[in-house]
């Protein structure tokens, strides 16, 4: 069995946690969440279980008690409305990296150009970064037909295009060929922006897959970051499964599997992936290497 040494929680994420843990202590319970602070549901399970409150609107905070904004960041108009809340205190948990495109979108509108963000359109990185500028000067593309779709009055206007942070870089790189095929003079020098976490582990998945019949990815089935895993080792011609615990592995996964592979997306815990590798060497896989280099930022 060979596991990923690049695996699990990212930088950005144990900095998320820590701030809704530090905001516990001080504050005690209830602390609310808006949105879920990082999509893994044991992470969730568990900050509920010890009184943090995860809501969908700002209004549904009470007057009085912190509100914290998610990793995965907010729009504009999101911020100054947590600002007019009257919470004991507002603290904004977004990524870094994530906060970098933020600005990076922000003075290029400000310059007047238009922004086209590739990603998922109804997750929550990408409802937060495209609303920082207004909607009439910005457009989400998640194919080929949404750059199709685009405006033709916008090849007069210049443009810049971003993307989501947990893609793969791969699939970003052939979406902006498409859009520089419609609008030659688009500027996609800052579409490198899968931060290295994504980038990193799936440099893993895919050594990995050079060496196993099979890989598992332990993570939600809403985060994207390991929904991305598996595609990877999947378009490395390798069988791949998305499961949230070992609680969901298949025996007949495991039918004529000789080696397997074992992953974990950014906002996933260790211990859910201990405990599959504990169920994995109780079924014959009790040999454990780790593959691919330690993390770097």
């Amino acid at each position: 069995m060979y596991v990923a040494r690049t695996r699990g929680f990212c930088g950005g994420v144990r900095r998320a946690l820590d701030m809704v843990n530090a905001c516990l202590t001080r504050y005690g319970p209830p602390v609310y969440v808006l949105h879920p602070i990082v999509h893994n549901r044991f992470v969730v399970e568990d900050f509920q279980s010890r009184g943090v409150v995860f809501i969908e609107r700002v209004a549904e905070a009470a007057p009085g008690r912190p509100l914290i904004l998610s990793a995965h960041g907010v729009s504009k108009a999101v911020e100054e409305e947590a600002s007019r809340l009257g919470a004991s205190a507002v603290i904004d948990a977004t990524c870094p990296l994530v906060k970098q495109v933020h600005r990076q979108v922000r003075d290029h509108w400000r310059e007047g150009e238009a922004v086209i963000l590739m990603g998922h359109r109804d997750h929550p990185e990408i409802q937060g970064t495209i609303g920082q500028v207004k909607s009439e000067d910005s457009y989400v593309v998640e194919c080929p037909a949404d750059i199709a779709a685009l405006p033709g009055s916008l090849a007069q206007k210049p443009i810049v295009c971003v993307a989501q942070t947990t893609l793969t870089q791969a699939k970003v790189d052939d979406m902006f060929t498409g859009i520089r095929a419609r609008f030659p003079k688009a500027d996609v020098t800052l579409g490198k922006t899968v931060c290295y976490a994504s980038t990193n582990r799936q440099q893993a998945v895919m050594e990995l897959a050079e060496m196993t019949d099979m890989i598992l990815v332990v993570g939600s089935k809403n985060s994207s970051n390991a929904n991305r895993l598996r595609e990877t080792a999947e378009a490395a011609g390798v069988p791949a499964y998305l499961i949230d615990s070992a609680g969901e592995l298949s025996p007949e996964w495991l039918n004529d599997v000789e080696s397997v592979g074992v992953t974990a997306g950014a906002s996933t815990p260790e211990y859910v992936v201990e405990r599959l590798l504990t169920v994995l060497k109780s079924r014959g896989w009790d040999s454990v290497e780790e593959v691919g280099a330690v993390e770097k930022s």
